[in-house]
């Protein structure tokens, strides 16, 4: 739910988007900080070693692209600001 609020609040403008990527960015740190837990959790019964390992590069994966889409989104306002 918090993805697809960080996605609709960046297609605003001004202050709203600018909310929205700093939102995106919070939620890189959060997604990532979970993807290392994965990464470094002990293995169960349940849960063996390459699941973890999957789940926590995945997801270091997600948070990496996140915010290079905001860096990105960033830019872009940032050079229609000076056009303007």
């Amino acid at each position: 739910m918090g993805l697809v609020l960080t996605a609709i609040l960046v297609r605003f403008g001004g202050v709203v988007g600018w909310f929205g990527i700093g939102l995106a960015f919070l939620t890189a740190v959060l997604v990532f900080i979970g993807g290392v837990g994965e990464f470094v959790a002990e293995p169960t019964e349940d849960t063996p070693r390459a699941v973890l390992v999957s789940a926590g590069v995945i997801w270091c994966g997600t948070a990496v692209l996140l915010v290079v889409l905001g860096v990105a989104a960033a830019r872009e306002r940032l050079a229609q600001r000076d056009v303007s």
